[in-house]
């Protein structure tokens, strides 16, 4: 498994590969997600959130990646996350990020 991937058991016996994004920038969600991950662990944009204003930071800073990435799937011409496809985002071949 890749450095970065983590499973995650649910108590019902869902598996689900997660992989992490350090950085936490919304086009590294959006290229893991279209290209089959079921779960991002976004990193540190949350722990500044927290630094600068607690548990309301984190929860502005949520707001804020969430509305992003409405924007960028609207851009996309993708409503849901679940109409994201492999073919929605290209990869550099040097990239080994998410979903490889």
């Amino acid at each position: 498994m890749p450095c970065g991937t983590a499973l995650l058991v649910h108590p019902e016996g869902d598996v689900v590969v997660a992989r992490a994004s350090a950085r936490g920038t919304r086009i590294d969600v959006l290229k893991a997600l279209a290209r089959g991950t079921r779960a991002v662990l976004v990193g540190h944009p949350w722990m500044y959130g927290f630094g600068a204003a607690g548990e309301c930071g984190v929860t502005e800073v949520l707001r804020l990646f969430e509305q992003g990435l409405r924007h960028d799937l609207a851009l996309m011409a993708r409503s849901p996350l679940d109409e994201l496809q492999p073919a929605d985002v290209r990869v550099a071949p040097w990239w080994s990020g998410f979903g490889t």
